[in-house]
């Protein structure tokens, strides 16, 4: 049996009836003693009663059957003995809704304390859609498994139904997430034979940054997406944590580069993304890095960071496609396969269209030798770059002009020596 709880404090808030107790309680009831913390005295009274409930209701989701106490569920009844509407007027300011009232008092609907305990149900009852993947050892797709959502505002509404017919079990109303590869009676004997678009990155032999591509990659190897499928990538990959096995590694965060869990992600993803543009696929999300990247050209990158930076790859063909991302030594790979051709030829096109200057800041180092001039750190020139791609099928021409991309400056930072010069004066021309 399902343990009664009751908020004791929203209960005290609820009814205002704290502390005060009489010594010939009714049998059957018992007197509201509950926190006081932040009421008057003068709401306390005794001539309010909480009646525990001898039935339960039964509560019915997917994943289990419960009895539980209609207090639990925010269904309180309450003898009135007050002589006034006190009691009453109370419940109504904090929430209430007054379901039933005779003379010897009323049932009160807390909807506040019945979304609570939704809450708790979503927790276990809500699940992602999965995607169906391209197994290599059993050559076919495995299909894709539906989801689920809680449906919070039916369900409160067949509560108060429920309640309204004086009912004794309730079904959670919940709606079906489907995959889009759950069926896959349409697709025939799919192989994805045909590539669509492939690209290739280096990375570094770093021991941890090695790990972190070669454990991304695992994650979204094989992805199979049904015409009009979309995939996340922070989905697939998940949390960069030290639990699921990332490691720290190189990272541009806030224009630097520093150590990270994780660094390396952003190179799967990048090398994705610059696959699914050659490919001829849509990019429903997208955002490139602060500063460019020494593996990939500028406009091709895509900065992934968990849980807010995404990176979001549509199948916008009539067939389906598989998504193969893999490791040869330190290059990486991604293909997007399917078993016909683009009826389009897809050319990715970029375009610095501005060049941003750097600043510099120059200090005085008195420790160093007269003369000295030290570049404590080189400045690197910004971007600005306009993408695009340009399809064509049938002897026609269709241009997608992208979003444009802005990388920024680096600041460069010098020290002179006191009496140093600098910049250097400009040797004049030659006569």
């Amino acid at each position: 049996m399902h343990t009664r709880r009751i908020h004791i404090l929203a209960a005290c808030l609820l009814l205002h009836a704290c502390g005060a107790a009489e010594a010939d309680t009714a049998k059957g009831s018992r007197p509201l003693r509950l926190e006081p913390e932040g009421i008057p005295e003068s709401a306390s009274d005794p001539g309010c009663r909480i009646v525990p409930s001898e039935s339960r209701i039964r509560i019915t989701d997917p994943t289990r059957s419960v009895s539980y106490a209609p207090e639990s569920l925010g269904l309180i009844t309450v003898e009135d003995k007050s002589g006034t509407r006190k009691c009453l007027d109370d419940a109504i300011r904090d929430g209430a809704e007054i379901v039933k009232r005779d003379a010897h008092g009323f049932t009160a609907f807390y909807p506040t304390r019945f979304e609570s305990f939704l809450d708790d149900a979503r927790e276990r009852i809500d699940i992602d859609a999965v995607e169906g993947r391209w197994s290599e050892t059993q050559n076919r797709v495995i299909p894709g498994v539906s989801g689920r959502r809680l449906d919070v505002a039916a369900t409160i509404a067949n509560f108060r139904k429920l309640i309204a017919s004086d009912g004794d079990s309730l079904e959670l109303k919940t709606d079906e997430i489907p995959a889009q590869s759950s069926d896959l009676s349409g697709i025939g004997d799919f192989k994805p034979t045909v590539l669509l678009g492939a690209y290739r990155t280096e990375f570094s032999k770093s021991k941890n940054r090695t790990i972190n591509v070669k454990l991304a990659s695992s994650f979204i190897d094989g992805i199979f997406l049904m015409p009009g499928a979309k995939f996340s990538y922070n989905e697939w990959v998940g949390e960069r944590s030290e639990a699921r096995g990332f490691k720290e590694a190189p990272v541009i965060e806030q224009g630097q580069l520093v150590e990270g869990l994780g660094g390396g992600a952003c190179q799967v993803s990048s090398t994705v993304h610059a696959a699914a543009l050659l490919a001829g696929l849509g990019i429903d999300e997208r955002y490139n890095h602060s500063l460019p990247s020494s593996y990939i050209p500028v406009g091709m990158d895509a900065v992934v960071s968990y849980p807010l930076l995404d990176l979001k790859v549509r199948n916008t063909l009539s067939r389906p496609v598989v998504l193969r991302v893999h490791t040869e030594d330190t290059t990486l790979i991604a293909e997007f396969f399917s078993d016909a051709p683009n009826p389009a030829k897809v050319m990715f096109r970029r375009e610095v269209s501005e060049t941003v200057p750097f600043k510099e800041v120059i200090t005085v180092d008195t420790a160093l030798e007269s003369g000295t001039v030290k570049i404590r750190k080189r400045g690197k020139v910004g971007y600005k770059v306009q993408r695009g791609r340009l399809f064509i099928e049938n002897g026609k021409e269709r241009f997608e002009k992208l979003l444009m991309d802005t990388y920024q400056p680096q600041t460069q930072q010098v020290s002179i020596a006191f009496d140093a010069i600098y910049p250097p004066p400009e040797e004049p021309p030659e006569p």
